[in-house]
């Protein structure tokens, strides 16, 4: 983006899921060695880390406020259109992805993150409520919003 940015932040996968898919992707290729060989279980590595790779790279999460727009991942609104703004913390988030979800908004976040914040929209013509966007600094976030 060429305008100046006013929050910044990339979140990256957790420990917890990466180490996961390691051991997932171990334990399977074991398993192929043991029962097919050691030619087969090499080559399903590769294939699997490459895959497992591309899987952990686009679930990298980034968010980047300007004056002018907030992007988050390949998604983005005009600030103009941001209104009200609710801090989601632990318990709230929990609430938000779990049995208050709302699937009128667009939600931004992956299965590992805890905290968050709801943006309601103010636009008529999008087809989304809200923005519920997943943040490791959700009240910073809302600071960087509310500066208009």
């Amino acid at each position: 983006m060429s305008q100046e940015l006013r929050y910044s932040e990339r979140i990256v996968p957790s420990l917890g899921a990466t180490l996961s898919l390691i051991a997932l992707i171990a334990s399977i290729t074991f398993a192929i060695w043991v029962a097919l060989g050691l030619v087969i279980a090499v080559s399903l590595a590769l294939m699997t880390t490459i895959f497992a790779g591309v899987w952990w790279v686009r679930s990298i999460h980034d968010i980047e406020l300007g004056h002018l727009w907030l992007r988050v991942n390949d998604a983005k609104v005009q600030t103009q259109y941001l209104g009200e703004i609710e801090i989601l913390e632990r318990s709230e988030w929990k609430s938000e992805c779990g049995i208050n979800f709302d699937p009128m908004a667009f939600h931004a976040h992956r299965f590992w993150h805890r905290t968050g914040l709801k943006a309601r929209l103010l636009d008529s013509r999008d087809p989304h409520n809200a923005w519920v966007i997943a943040t490791k600094n959700p009240v910073a976030l809302a600071k960087a919003l509310k500066k208009d």
